[in-house]
């Protein structure tokens, strides 16, 4: 009797489970363990928009955000702060795929969409390395790779999750540090 017995699935209570699940998802996302270092650490806004400022090009528009969060804004928009808020939201994700990178000079600069990205001067880097390899809650949990298929490094990876709890904490409270304008 028990096998021929036929399931009935209630659509509605499946409805409310999948909102439920929603809803989790949305609080979630502004939150992340490591939103403690928004607290300790204060960026260098000024080296960080010399830095945008010779890569922003004409038409263009890059915010940087209270904690150093840069948002790159193509083209000529009304409002470019409202457009990087809105970015800033999108982008904002704890579980978000981002790319660390080395660059020859030893700073970095970790990616984490076309537009959303946080550079770390080598200064900065060296002040706040011995912190970011003891903190545990910047331990990665998983191995990753970048664009290209390469494995980062477990200090690529720490400096990924630093930099994606400052993104966490402007999404969270967005204050705009600079503007810089392409072509000025």
């Amino acid at each position: 009797y028990l096998h021929l017995r036929i399931h009935y699935i209630n659509p509605t209570a499946e409805e409310n489970k999948r909102e439920e699940y929603l809803q989790e998802i949305k609080k979630k996302r502004l939150q992340h363990p490591t939103s403690v270092w928004a607290d300790q650490y204060t960026p260098d806004t000024y080296e960080i928009s010399m830095i945008c400022e010779s890569l922003t090009k004409e038409n263009d528009t890059t915010i940087i955000f209270k904690h150093g969060t840069c948002i790159k804004v193509i083209g000529n928009t009304k409002d470019p702060i409202s457009s990087a808020k809105a970015s800033l939201k999108i982008a904002a994700n704890p579980d978000a795929f981002f790319d660390a990178q080395s660059l020859p000079n030893h700073n970095y600069v970790i990616y984490f969409d076309e537009y959303t990205c946080y550079w770390l001067p080598a200064k900065e880097v060296a002040k706040i390395k011995k912190n970011i390899l003891q903190h545990p809650s910047l331990r990665p949990l998983y191995p990753a790779r970048n664009q290209k298929g390469e494995l980062l490094s477990d200090f690529q990876m720490r400096l990924g999750n630093f930099a994606k709890a400052l993104l966490l904490a402007d999404a969270r409270n967005p204050k705009v540090a600079e503007v810089i304008k392409g072509g000025q």
